[in-house]
């Protein structure tokens, strides 16, 4: 016997084909969705301090020949995890008249006051901690 139309399993295995077609498609959707979603999570969890100048005048010394910087500093973690400031230091850089850069990498000084930023300091994810900082310079040289 010879037909001529397409079988009813013919119909019903494109029917499964197209269904499948459709779920890979959407699951494929999904997972695209998801694994935008995990990688928005991880890179709120990378340490991301952030650094803002408040306020700030320099002082000199009347016996001594220092000039003292202070600064008034706030940082903000902007991360989801905790992090900690480790080291503070005030980057100084200016050109010669030959066009030379020079570079000057000044550490904090001790902390004398309540006010002052300690370091190390942990600061806790979306947390801002604010102080002054202080920078002594010789000016000699």
């Amino acid at each position: 016997m010879i037909t001529t139309g397409p079988l009813w399993t013919d119909q019903a295995t494109a029917l499964v084909a197209i269904a499948a077609l459709i779920m890979s498609a959407a699951s494929l959707f999904f997972s695209w969705k998801r694994h935008a979603l995990a990688h928005d999570q991880e890179r709120r969890r990378r340490p991301a301090l952030v650094p803002d100048y408040l306020e700030g005048y320099y002082s000199t010394g009347e016996t001594t020949s220092e000039r003292t910087y202070h600064i008034r500093i706030a940082v903000r973690n902007t991360s989801d995890s905790a992090n900690a400031v480790a080291r503070i230091e005030l980057g100084i850089s200016y050109r010669l008249i030959d066009g030379t850069t020079v570079a000057a990498r000044i550490p904090a000084a001790e902390i004398q006051r309540e006010n002052d930023f300690s370091v190390p300091r942990l600061i806790e994810a979306h947390e801002t901690v604010a102080g002054w900082c202080r920078f002594v310079i010789d000016t000699r040289f």
